[in-house]
């Protein structure tokens, strides 16, 4: 598999990311301590750890790679750099702190619900899992922005039309089509038009598997346009959001655009698939 150095770039790049999870790291790990850093990538949390004062640091990456790389980058330091998937390897010694930035641009995707899940059994004595949780909601929005992308969109499709070609005679299917997936976009204009709704809550090494549906009902007015789907993970006393009026990260916003006038939307996560289902239903959500 080819490394997206880009992708590292802009992950380093996030220094919102990056304080936070610094942040959480000092304020957890004490002198002394093992701690396993799962998806290092190039090394950065695995370096905070020792920064922090961890005596033994192992720095977990399955693209060999990248571990390559990492293990290069950390040459000079103490921490081991392991290949390969933490469902694989017997950690030795046996951590006492998890760090993980296992977080997909919607949350579970990066399968960061199973690996910590997984440790914690293996690993009964673990004492603190970062972050040690992570929940789902979903909120009503309005973003000029998400209509600018769907009008876009549209303007290329409705525009292709030629000879015996036109999309428009599918401009419905195609309107659903587009609205039943989740995009990721910079929604720092947006607004939010309804109460944040919780899609699952995610207690990190406690909850085994991360597959939810959920049906929500939303607001009957017409002055939304999308649904936006935040994560928010908690490290210590610090949170890390994708939220539209959080800080800017490299996950952006996640939301689905809006299907006409609908307001009930189901939407389900696969942990198999690591893929979301999401669809506008028609009336009311189903008891």
């Amino acid at each position: 598999m080819a490394i997206q150095l880009d992708h590292h770039s802009d992950m380093l790049g996030d220094a919102i990311r990056l304080a936070i999870f610094r942040t959480a790291i000092a304020e957890v790990v004490r002198p002394g301590d093992v701690v396993v850093d799962i998806g290092t990538g190039l090394g950065p949390l695995a370096a905070c750890a020792l920064d922090a004062g961890a005596d033994h640091v192992m720095a977990l990456e399955y693209l060999p790679q990248l571990a390559a790389l990492a293990t290069e980058i950390l040459a000079e330091t103490p921490i081991r750099v392991i290949v390969g998937r933490s469902y694989d390897i017997d950690l030795t010694p046996s951590p006492d702190v998890v760090v993980t930035e296992t977080i997909g641009p919607v949350g579970p995707e990066e399968n960061i619900v199973e690996i910590t899940y997984d440790l914690k059994r293996r690993y009964p004595g673990l004492r603190r899992i970062i972050p040690q949780r992570m929940r789902l909601y979903a909120q009503a929005i309005f973003s000029s922005r998400a209509e600018a992308a769907r009008e876009a969109v549209f303007a290329k499709l409705i525009g292709s039309s030629t000879g015996h070609f036109d999309p428009r005679r599918a401009r419905p299917s195609l309107d659903r089509a587009y609205c039943e997936q989740i995009y990721q976009d910079d929604l720092s204009d947006a607004e939010g038009r309804s109460e944040k709704v919780v899609l699952v809550d995610y207690l990190l090494g406690v909850t085994e598997t991360p597959d939810f549906a959920a049906e929500i009902e939303l607001p009957a007015s017409a002055d939304w346009n999308a649904v936006t789907v935040v994560f928010e993970a908690e490290l210590g006393d610090t949170m890390l959001s994708n939220h539209f009026a959080a800080p800017q990260t490299h996950w952006l916003n996640s939301y689905v655009p809006r299907f006409g006038e609908s307001r009930v939307l189901h939407i389900a996560y696969d942990a198999p698939s690591t893929s979301f289902e999401i669809r506008w239903l028609d009336g009311k959500r189903r008891v």
